[in-house]
Protein backbone atom coordinates (compact mmCIF):
# COMPACT_ATOMS: atom_id res chain seq x y z
CA UNK A 1 0.00 0.00 0.00
CA UNK A 2 1.36 3.42 -0.95
CA UNK A 3 2.38 5.74 1.90
CA UNK A 4 1.49 9.45 1.92
CA UNK A 5 5.07 10.30 0.96
CA UNK A 6 4.81 8.01 -2.08
CA UNK A 7 1.65 9.80 -3.22
CA UNK A 8 3.39 13.15 -2.75
CA UNK A 9 6.29 11.95 -4.89
CA UNK A 10 3.92 10.58 -7.53
CA UNK A 11 2.03 13.87 -7.55
CA UNK A 12 5.24 15.88 -7.94
CA UNK A 13 6.25 13.66 -10.88
CA UNK A 14 2.81 13.94 -12.50
CA UNK A 15 2.71 17.71 -12.07
CA UNK A 16 6.12 17.87 -13.77
CA UNK A 17 5.03 16.02 -16.93
CA UNK A 18 1.27 16.64 -16.99
CA UNK A 19 1.32 19.85 -19.01
CA UNK A 20 3.52 18.32 -21.69
CA UNK A 21 1.37 15.19 -21.95
CA UNK A 22 -1.75 17.35 -22.13
CA UNK A 23 -0.28 19.38 -24.98
CA UNK A 24 0.59 16.19 -26.85
CA UNK A 25 -3.04 15.08 -26.71
CA UNK A 26 -3.03 12.70 -23.73
CA UNK A 27 -5.54 14.83 -21.87
CA UNK A 28 -7.79 11.97 -20.73
CA UNK A 29 -4.80 10.11 -19.26
CA UNK A 30 -3.57 13.24 -17.46
CA UNK A 31 -7.05 13.95 -16.09
CA UNK A 32 -7.38 10.38 -14.77
CA UNK A 33 -3.98 10.53 -13.04
CA UNK A 34 -4.77 13.83 -11.35
CA UNK A 35 -8.16 12.50 -10.19
CA UNK A 36 -6.47 9.39 -8.76
CA UNK A 37 -4.22 11.62 -6.63
CA UNK A 38 -7.04 13.72 -5.16
CA UNK A 39 -7.20 13.49 -1.38
CA UNK A 40 -4.00 11.42 -1.14
CA UNK A 41 -1.37 14.17 -0.91
CA UNK A 42 -0.64 17.03 1.42
CA UNK A 43 -2.78 20.17 1.07
CA UNK A 44 -0.15 22.21 -0.77
CA UNK A 45 0.10 19.60 -3.51
CA UNK A 46 -3.68 19.09 -3.51
CA UNK A 47 -4.27 22.77 -4.33
CA UNK A 48 -1.88 22.51 -7.28
CA UNK A 49 -3.34 19.19 -8.48
CA UNK A 50 -6.84 20.70 -8.46
CA UNK A 51 -5.49 23.72 -10.35
CA UNK A 52 -3.85 21.59 -13.04
CA UNK A 53 -6.84 19.23 -13.27
CA UNK A 54 -9.16 22.20 -13.73
CA UNK A 55 -6.88 23.63 -16.42
CA UNK A 56 -6.99 20.36 -18.40
CA UNK A 57 -10.77 20.16 -18.01
CA UNK A 58 -11.17 23.76 -19.12
CA UNK A 59 -9.05 23.14 -22.21
CA UNK A 60 -11.26 20.14 -23.05
CA UNK A 61 -14.47 22.16 -22.71
CA UNK A 62 -15.55 20.67 -19.36
CA UNK A 63 -16.16 24.16 -18.08
CA UNK A 64 -18.53 23.46 -15.20
CA UNK A 65 -16.25 20.82 -13.67
CA UNK A 66 -13.21 23.00 -14.28
CA UNK A 67 -14.73 25.95 -12.46
CA UNK A 68 -15.69 23.73 -9.49
CA UNK A 69 -12.10 22.46 -9.23
CA UNK A 70 -10.66 25.96 -9.45
CA UNK A 71 -13.01 27.00 -6.62
CA UNK A 72 -11.83 24.05 -4.54
CA UNK A 73 -8.21 24.96 -5.29
CA UNK A 74 -8.90 28.52 -4.12
CA UNK A 75 -10.57 27.29 -0.90
CA UNK A 76 -7.54 25.15 -0.01
CA UNK A 77 -5.11 27.90 -1.00
CA UNK A 78 -6.98 30.37 1.22
CA UNK A 79 -6.62 28.00 4.19
CA UNK A 80 -2.88 27.85 3.45
CA UNK A 81 -2.61 31.60 2.82
CA UNK A 82 -1.21 30.73 -0.63
CA UNK A 83 -2.12 33.87 -2.57
CA UNK A 84 -0.16 32.81 -5.66
CA UNK A 85 -2.44 29.82 -6.24
CA UNK A 86 -5.49 31.99 -5.57
CA UNK A 87 -4.37 34.53 -8.17
CA UNK A 88 -3.59 31.80 -10.67
CA UNK A 89 -6.97 30.11 -10.20
CA UNK A 90 -8.84 33.40 -10.58
CA UNK A 91 -6.90 34.08 -13.77
CA UNK A 92 -7.71 30.63 -15.20
CA UNK A 93 -11.37 31.01 -14.27
CA UNK A 94 -11.29 34.31 -16.14
CA UNK A 95 -9.95 32.50 -19.20
CA UNK A 96 -12.85 30.01 -19.08
CA UNK A 97 -15.48 32.73 -18.83
CA UNK A 98 -13.67 34.58 -21.63
CA UNK A 99 -13.81 31.46 -23.83
CA UNK A 100 -17.50 31.19 -23.06
CA UNK A 101 -17.96 34.78 -24.22
CA UNK A 102 -18.93 35.92 -20.70
CA UNK A 103 -16.77 39.01 -20.86
CA UNK A 104 -18.09 40.86 -17.79
CA UNK A 105 -17.48 37.88 -15.48
CA UNK A 106 -14.07 37.23 -17.04
CA UNK A 107 -13.08 40.86 -16.48
CA UNK A 108 -14.02 40.70 -12.78
CA UNK A 109 -11.91 37.59 -12.28
CA UNK A 110 -8.91 38.97 -14.15
CA UNK A 111 -9.09 42.17 -12.11
CA UNK A 112 -9.23 40.26 -8.82
CA UNK A 113 -6.22 38.23 -9.96
CA UNK A 114 -4.37 41.41 -10.92
CA UNK A 115 -4.91 42.99 -7.48
CA UNK A 116 -3.49 39.92 -5.70
CA UNK A 117 -0.64 39.56 -8.19
CA UNK A 118 0.36 43.19 -7.73
CA UNK A 119 0.23 42.89 -3.90
CA UNK A 120 2.51 39.86 -4.12
CA UNK A 121 4.98 41.95 -6.10
CA UNK A 122 4.75 39.42 -8.93
CA UNK A 123 5.53 41.81 -11.76
CA UNK A 124 5.85 39.04 -14.32
CA UNK A 125 2.41 37.73 -13.44
CA UNK A 126 1.03 41.27 -13.57
CA UNK A 127 2.32 41.76 -17.12
CA UNK A 128 0.46 38.63 -18.23
CA UNK A 129 -2.78 39.48 -16.38
CA UNK A 130 -2.80 42.96 -17.91
CA UNK A 131 -2.73 41.29 -21.32
CA UNK A 132 -5.77 39.21 -20.39
CA UNK A 133 -7.68 42.29 -19.24
CA UNK A 134 -6.68 44.05 -22.45
CA UNK A 135 -8.07 41.13 -24.44
CA UNK A 136 -11.50 41.65 -22.87
CA UNK A 137 -11.52 45.29 -23.97
CA UNK A 138 -10.27 44.27 -27.42
CA UNK A 139 -13.13 41.79 -27.80
CA UNK A 140 -15.54 44.54 -26.74
CA UNK A 141 -13.93 46.73 -29.41
CA UNK A 142 -12.85 49.19 -26.70
CA UNK A 143 -9.58 49.65 -28.49
CA UNK A 144 -8.27 52.69 -26.60
CA UNK A 145 -8.60 50.93 -23.25
CA UNK A 146 -7.13 47.71 -24.67
CA UNK A 147 -4.15 49.60 -26.07
CA UNK A 148 -3.52 51.27 -22.68
CA UNK A 149 -3.42 47.88 -20.97
CA UNK A 150 -1.21 46.29 -23.62
CA UNK A 151 1.14 49.26 -23.44
CA UNK A 152 1.28 49.01 -19.63
CA UNK A 153 2.00 45.29 -19.90
CA UNK A 154 4.77 46.06 -22.40
CA UNK A 155 6.21 48.69 -20.07
CA UNK A 156 6.30 46.27 -17.12
CA UNK A 157 7.80 43.52 -19.28
CA UNK A 158 10.50 45.85 -20.62
CA UNK A 159 11.42 46.97 -17.09
CA UNK A 160 11.87 43.31 -16.13
CA UNK A 161 13.53 42.38 -19.43
CA UNK A 162 10.82 39.72 -19.57
CA UNK A 163 11.15 39.05 -23.27
CA UNK A 164 8.36 36.48 -23.53
CA UNK A 165 5.86 39.06 -22.24
CA UNK A 166 7.38 41.78 -24.44
CA UNK A 167 6.72 39.55 -27.44
CA UNK A 168 3.17 38.77 -26.29
CA UNK A 169 2.39 42.47 -25.78
CA UNK A 170 3.72 43.34 -29.24
CA UNK A 171 1.53 40.64 -30.77
CA UNK A 172 -1.59 41.95 -29.06
CA UNK A 173 -0.82 45.55 -30.03
CA UNK A 174 -0.38 44.27 -33.57
CA UNK A 175 -3.82 42.65 -33.46
CA UNK A 176 -5.38 45.97 -32.35
CA UNK A 177 -3.69 47.82 -35.20
CA UNK A 178 -4.88 45.16 -37.62
CA UNK A 179 -8.46 45.50 -36.34
CA UNK A 180 -8.16 49.26 -36.87
CA UNK A 181 -6.92 48.73 -40.43
CA UNK A 182 -3.32 49.87 -39.80
CA UNK A 183 -1.81 46.77 -41.37
CA UNK A 184 1.69 48.21 -41.81
CA UNK A 185 2.00 48.93 -38.09
CA UNK A 186 0.51 45.53 -37.26
CA UNK A 187 3.00 43.69 -39.48
CA UNK A 188 5.87 45.63 -37.91
CA UNK A 189 4.77 44.63 -34.38
CA UNK A 190 4.24 40.99 -35.29
CA UNK A 191 7.63 40.90 -37.01
CA UNK A 192 9.31 42.37 -33.90
CA UNK A 193 7.56 39.70 -31.84
CA UNK A 194 8.70 37.02 -34.27
CA UNK A 195 12.31 38.24 -34.04
CA UNK A 196 12.23 38.00 -30.22
CA UNK A 197 10.71 34.53 -30.30
CA UNK A 198 13.29 33.32 -32.81
CA UNK A 199 16.06 34.73 -30.62
CA UNK A 200 14.58 32.86 -27.63
CA UNK A 201 14.03 29.74 -29.77
CA UNK A 202 10.44 29.83 -28.51
CA UNK A 203 8.98 27.52 -31.14
CA UNK A 204 5.39 27.72 -29.93
CA UNK A 205 5.32 31.51 -30.10
CA UNK A 206 7.24 31.57 -33.38
CA UNK A 207 4.29 29.58 -34.71
CA UNK A 208 1.80 32.01 -33.15
CA UNK A 209 3.58 35.05 -34.61
CA UNK A 210 3.58 33.47 -38.06
CA UNK A 211 -0.12 32.78 -37.54
CA UNK A 212 -0.77 36.46 -36.73
CA UNK A 213 1.20 37.62 -39.78
CA UNK A 214 -0.78 35.19 -41.93
CA UNK A 215 -4.04 36.60 -40.62
CA UNK A 216 -3.04 40.13 -41.68
CA UNK A 217 -2.20 38.93 -45.18
CA UNK A 218 -5.56 37.14 -45.30
CA UNK A 219 -7.40 40.30 -44.20
CA UNK A 220 -5.60 42.19 -46.99
CA UNK A 221 -6.57 39.57 -49.57
CA UNK A 222 -2.95 38.40 -49.99
CA UNK A 223 -3.99 34.77 -49.88
CA UNK A 224 -0.77 33.24 -51.20
CA UNK A 225 1.26 35.04 -48.50
CA UNK A 226 -1.30 34.07 -45.88
CA UNK A 227 -1.15 30.39 -46.84
CA UNK A 228 2.64 30.39 -46.78
CA UNK A 229 2.74 31.78 -43.23
CA UNK A 230 -0.07 29.55 -41.95
CA UNK A 231 1.71 26.50 -43.36
CA UNK A 232 5.02 27.50 -41.75
CA UNK A 233 3.16 27.90 -38.46
CA UNK A 234 1.40 24.57 -38.91
CA UNK A 235 4.67 22.74 -39.62
CA UNK A 236 6.16 23.97 -36.33
CA UNK A 237 3.05 23.02 -34.36
CA UNK A 238 3.10 19.53 -35.87
CA UNK A 239 6.78 19.19 -34.88
CA UNK A 240 5.88 20.24 -31.33
CA UNK A 241 3.00 17.80 -31.20
CA UNK A 242 0.61 20.57 -30.20
CA UNK A 243 -2.53 19.01 -31.66
CA UNK A 244 -4.84 21.64 -30.16
CA UNK A 245 -3.00 24.42 -32.01
CA UNK A 246 -2.79 22.25 -35.15
CA UNK A 247 -6.60 22.10 -35.16
CA UNK A 248 -6.76 25.91 -34.99
CA UNK A 249 -4.24 26.28 -37.85
CA UNK A 250 -6.15 23.87 -40.07
CA UNK A 251 -9.27 25.89 -39.33
CA UNK A 252 -7.56 29.13 -40.40
CA UNK A 253 -6.15 27.64 -43.60
CA UNK A 254 -9.66 26.44 -44.41
CA UNK A 255 -10.85 30.04 -44.01
CA UNK A 256 -8.47 31.07 -46.79
CA UNK A 257 -9.95 28.48 -49.11
CA UNK A 258 -13.45 29.62 -48.12
CA UNK A 259 -12.56 33.19 -49.08
CA UNK A 260 -11.47 31.92 -52.51
CA UNK A 261 -14.63 29.78 -52.92
CA UNK A 262 -12.52 26.59 -52.91
CA UNK A 263 -15.12 24.85 -50.82
CA UNK A 264 -13.93 21.26 -51.25
CA UNK A 265 -10.46 22.10 -49.90
CA UNK A 266 -12.00 24.11 -47.06
CA UNK A 267 -14.34 21.26 -46.15
CA UNK A 268 -11.49 18.75 -46.03
CA UNK A 269 -9.50 20.92 -43.62
CA UNK A 270 -12.47 21.72 -41.40
CA UNK A 271 -13.15 17.99 -41.13
CA UNK A 272 -9.52 17.33 -40.15
CA UNK A 273 -9.78 20.06 -37.50
CA UNK A 274 -13.07 18.58 -36.30
CA UNK A 275 -11.51 15.11 -36.01
CA UNK A 276 -8.71 16.43 -33.78
CA UNK A 277 -11.15 18.33 -31.57
CA UNK A 278 -13.35 15.26 -31.22
CA UNK A 279 -10.37 13.06 -30.41
CA UNK A 280 -9.10 15.51 -27.79
CA UNK A 281 -12.63 16.23 -26.51
CA UNK A 282 -12.24 19.96 -27.19
CA UNK A 283 -15.93 20.77 -27.29
CA UNK A 284 -15.58 24.41 -28.35
CA UNK A 285 -13.28 23.41 -31.22
CA UNK A 286 -15.74 20.73 -32.27
CA UNK A 287 -18.63 23.19 -32.26
CA UNK A 288 -16.64 25.78 -34.19
CA UNK A 289 -15.65 23.30 -36.92
CA UNK A 290 -19.22 22.06 -37.23
CA UNK A 291 -20.38 25.65 -37.66
CA UNK A 292 -17.84 26.28 -40.41
CA UNK A 293 -18.72 23.03 -42.17
CA UNK A 294 -22.31 24.24 -42.08
CA UNK A 295 -21.23 27.46 -43.77
CA UNK A 296 -19.50 25.50 -46.56
CA UNK A 297 -22.78 23.66 -47.20
CA UNK A 298 -24.75 26.92 -47.06
CA UNK A 299 -22.48 28.60 -49.59
CA UNK A 300 -22.95 25.58 -51.88
CA UNK A 301 -26.73 25.80 -51.50
CA UNK A 302 -26.89 22.57 -49.50
CA UNK A 303 -29.27 24.01 -46.94
CA UNK A 304 -30.40 20.85 -45.16
CA UNK A 305 -26.82 19.75 -44.53
CA UNK A 306 -25.92 23.26 -43.37
CA UNK A 307 -28.83 23.41 -40.95
CA UNK A 308 -27.94 20.01 -39.52
CA UNK A 309 -24.39 21.20 -38.74
CA UNK A 310 -25.55 24.49 -37.21
CA UNK A 311 -27.93 22.58 -34.93
CA UNK A 312 -25.15 20.21 -33.86
CA UNK A 313 -22.90 23.18 -33.10
CA UNK A 314 -25.68 24.88 -31.17
CA UNK A 315 -26.38 21.73 -29.13
CA UNK A 316 -22.73 21.57 -28.01
CA UNK A 317 -22.77 25.20 -26.87
CA UNK A 318 -26.03 24.53 -25.01
CA UNK A 319 -24.51 21.41 -23.42
CA UNK A 320 -21.41 23.22 -22.12
CA UNK A 321 -23.37 26.30 -21.05
CA UNK A 322 -21.94 28.84 -23.49
CA UNK A 323 -24.82 31.18 -24.42
CA UNK A 324 -22.51 33.82 -25.92
CA UNK A 325 -21.20 31.21 -28.38
CA UNK A 326 -24.77 30.26 -29.28
CA UNK A 327 -25.21 33.71 -30.84
CA UNK A 328 -23.22 32.71 -33.94
CA UNK A 329 -25.29 29.56 -34.50
CA UNK A 330 -28.61 31.38 -34.06
CA UNK A 331 -27.41 34.20 -36.31
CA UNK A 332 -26.26 31.89 -39.10
CA UNK A 333 -29.46 29.86 -38.94
CA UNK A 334 -31.39 33.12 -39.18
CA UNK A 335 -29.44 34.08 -42.31
CA UNK A 336 -30.06 30.64 -43.83
CA UNK A 337 -33.80 30.88 -43.18
CA UNK A 338 -33.84 34.39 -44.67
CA UNK A 339 -31.97 33.12 -47.73
CA UNK A 340 -34.47 30.28 -48.20
CA UNK A 341 -37.47 32.56 -47.56
CA UNK A 342 -38.50 30.81 -44.33
CA UNK A 343 -39.16 34.15 -42.75
CA UNK A 344 -40.92 33.19 -39.52
CA UNK A 345 -38.07 30.81 -38.61
CA UNK A 346 -35.56 33.51 -39.58
CA UNK A 347 -37.20 35.98 -37.22
CA UNK A 348 -37.16 33.51 -34.32
CA UNK A 349 -33.48 32.62 -34.80
CA UNK A 350 -32.36 36.24 -35.19
CA UNK A 351 -34.40 37.26 -32.15
CA UNK A 352 -32.72 34.50 -30.11
CA UNK A 353 -29.33 35.93 -31.10
CA UNK A 354 -30.40 39.50 -30.29
CA UNK A 355 -31.86 38.52 -26.91
CA UNK A 356 -28.61 36.86 -25.78
CA UNK A 357 -26.58 39.84 -27.00
CA UNK A 358 -28.78 42.25 -25.06
CA UNK A 359 -28.72 40.19 -21.88
CA UNK A 360 -24.96 39.68 -21.97
CA UNK A 361 -24.09 43.10 -23.45
CA UNK A 362 -22.22 41.45 -26.32
CA UNK A 363 -20.65 43.42 -29.19
CA UNK A 364 -22.30 41.00 -31.65
CA UNK A 365 -25.56 42.87 -31.04
CA UNK A 366 -24.88 45.00 -34.14
CA UNK A 367 -24.68 41.83 -36.26
CA UNK A 368 -27.97 40.54 -34.88
CA UNK A 369 -29.65 43.89 -35.50
CA UNK A 370 -28.33 43.99 -39.04
CA UNK A 371 -29.63 40.46 -39.73
CA UNK A 372 -33.08 41.59 -38.61
CA UNK A 373 -32.93 44.68 -40.84
CA UNK A 374 -31.94 42.48 -43.79
CA UNK A 375 -34.84 40.14 -42.99
CA UNK A 376 -37.30 43.06 -42.88
CA UNK A 377 -36.04 44.31 -46.24
CA UNK A 378 -36.45 40.91 -47.93
CA UNK A 379 -39.71 39.88 -46.27
CA UNK A 380 -41.30 43.27 -46.66
CA UNK A 381 -41.98 45.82 -43.95
CA UNK A 382 -45.70 45.05 -43.60
CA UNK A 383 -45.23 41.31 -43.10
CA UNK A 384 -42.20 41.74 -40.88
CA UNK A 385 -43.76 44.40 -38.68
CA UNK A 386 -46.86 42.27 -38.12
CA UNK A 387 -44.76 39.23 -37.17
CA UNK A 388 -42.52 41.39 -34.96
CA UNK A 389 -45.54 42.60 -33.03
CA UNK A 390 -46.73 39.04 -32.47
CA UNK A 391 -43.32 37.62 -31.56
CA UNK A 392 -41.03 40.22 -30.00
CA UNK A 393 -43.29 41.59 -27.23
CA UNK A 394 -42.03 45.11 -27.84
CA UNK A 395 -42.68 48.05 -30.13
CA UNK A 396 -40.79 48.15 -33.42
CA UNK A 397 -37.47 49.87 -32.58
CA UNK A 398 -36.28 52.73 -34.75
CA UNK A 399 -33.05 50.96 -35.73
CA UNK A 400 -35.09 48.31 -37.57
CA UNK A 401 -36.33 50.90 -40.07
CA UNK A 402 -32.77 51.71 -41.19
CA UNK A 403 -31.21 50.16 -44.27
CA UNK A 404 -29.11 47.05 -43.54
CA UNK A 405 -25.34 47.47 -43.80
CA UNK A 406 -23.53 45.35 -46.37
CA UNK A 407 -20.71 44.51 -43.93
CA UNK A 408 -20.81 44.67 -40.16
CA UNK A 409 -17.89 43.89 -37.84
Amino acid sequence: MMEAEDFNNAATLMLGVGNLLHRWGFSSFVETQYETLLGKTDKHLLATILFNLATVMGDCGKYTKALVNFQQSIAIAESLDDHAVIAGSLNQMGIIHHQLGELAEALKLYQRSAVITEKLGNRKGLAVTLLHIGNIHKDRKEYDEAMKLYSRSLEVAEELKYREAIAASLNQIGIINSDLGDYAAALDQHQRCLDICQDLDDRANIAYSLHCIATIHADCGNYAEALEHYRRSLAILEELGDRRAVAVSLHQIAQIYMAQAEYEKALELYQLSLAISKDMKIRTGEASSLHQIGMVHQYRGEYEEALEKYKLSLSIYEEIGAPARMVGAFGQMGQLYTETEQYVEALLMSLNALTICREMKLPQKRLAQNDLRALRTKWGAVNFDMAWGETANEELPEWLTEEPETTVS
